[in-house]
């Protein structure tokens, strides 16, 4: 095995123990000395600085064991304090910062933590090859050179809300852009209704006003599908048509089942397997519910993109042609699409803060786990010390 992997922490620290355990102190103490000069953000690397001033007092070297003692409990000090660093650092501006950056490709990620190897900080980003990493299981969304944050980091439900808040910065920053928009297109509408000196040519504009109503159709009811699934956490609403067939299947036979049970043919394997079958299902549907979602909202970025563009047509059709409709119904239209973006926009901004403030807790509690260890440690560094000094004095006393 290698000494310069991860695995070789542990390797060294088992192999120490193992000489301990026969009692070969000397032979304890080096694997435990390599190790100690690395990071104490391995848990290893901290277990082997206590536990080599352990073996010194084995081989009854009482001053090599307070020395080490000393040494671990100040490096125990600095390593809790860098700890507490990061937790005021990484506050929720932060990790919208990091999540909102552009994604960086393999090569650019290795760029960027060279450049930043020195530098205090998590050392995490967004990696591009993990934009879709819930097809592509080896990549991730973003990664971390922090050991106190990899484990986290490499989680599911912690990858997923990153997607989830990068989705929500993206709908927040299009939503933001059509408020400015939105007051300019009432602009032109009021200032064309005052300025309309003649007939205009309805048939073009209304051909363009229904196309904009059905894209705005199209949307409204692709998000309340969207929100419908998310809030049922209906997984089968996007399994596979095999899928959703096999389930009807076993409903169907469940509910001849409970027809029988009431008229008293009771068959309890047979609706047992009916519960595990439709578990197997569900479970089955659940394994595509988020690339099924995905799909979904790709569908509703798609049709917002398409919308944009019809109403930018629309606006082109007023300055090239004239109609002879009433602009008042279209600005109507307007006010409720105002309305509607205003309320989004603070729905967003209310999720925003909520998935940010889970991800900032996330964060702090798996840095607060690895501080109360460190913490842990340091007070038995402590009262080894005190053990040290209380046994010296006692034979200076005698």
């Amino acid at each position: 095995m290698r000494l310069n992997t991860y695995q070789s922490h542990h390797a060294l620290l088992g192999l120490g123990w193992a000489y301990l355990s026969q009692q070969q102190y000397e032979e304890a103490l080096r694997p435990w000395q390599l190790l100690s000069q690395r990071s104490l953000s391995f848990p290893a690397a901290q277990e082997s600085i206590l536990a080599l001033p352990f073996a010194y007092e084995k081989l009854q070297a009482p001053g090599d064991a307070l020395a080490a003692y000393q040494e671990a409990e100040s490096r125990f000090i600095k390593e809790i304090q860098f700890i507490r660093d990061m937790r005021e650092t990484l506050t929720e501006g932060e990790l919208l910062t990091l999540i909102g950056g552009p994604a960086l490709t393999a090569k650019e990620l290795k760029e960027a933590w060279e450049s930043s190897k020195d530098q205090p900080g998590i050392s995490a980003a967004i990696a591009a090859e993990g934009e879709h990493w819930l097809k592509l299981e080896s990549n991730s969304i973003i990664k971390t050179r922090s050991v106190y944050l990899s484990e986290l980091f490499s989680q599911s439900r912690f990858q997923t809300r990153v997607l989830d808040i990068r989705d929500l910065l993206s709908l927040q920053k299009v939503l933001s852009n059509w408020e400015p928009k939105l007051a300019i297109y009432k602009e032109l509408l009021l200032e064309k209704q005052t300025n309309r000196t003649q007939e205009k040519q309805q048939a073009i504009q209304q051909k363009v006003d229904q196309q904009v109503s059905h894209l705005i159709s199209k949307r409204d009811a692709l998000t309340a599908r969207i929100n419908q699934i998310q809030t049922e956490q209906d997984y089968l609403a996007l399994a596979d048509a095999d899928t959703k067939q096999l389930y009807t299947i076993v409903e169907r036979a469940e509910k001849a089942l409970k027809n029988l049970q009431a008229a008293g043919k009771e068959n309890a394997d047979a609706m047992e397997r009916l519960r595990m079958y439709k578990g197997i299902l569900v479970w089955r549907a659940a394994q595509t519910y988020s690339g099924g979602m995905a799909e979904l909202q790709g569908n509703l970025k798609t049709i917002v993109s398409t919308l944009d563009n019809t109403l930018a047509t629309q606006n082109r059709i007023r300055e090239i042609t004239t109609t002879s409709f009433d602009i008042q119904p279209m600005l109507v239209k307007l006010e409720k699409l105002t309305q509607e973006n205003t309320h989004q926009l603070a729905v967003t901004d209310q999720l925003l803060n909520e998935q940010t403030g889970y991800l900032r807790r996330d964060v702090d509690s798996q840095l607060d786990a690895h501080e109360k260890r460190l913490t842990h440690y340091l007070a038995q560094a402590q009262l080894a010390i005190a053990r040290l000094y209380d046994t010296a004095l006692r034979k200076q006393a005698q």
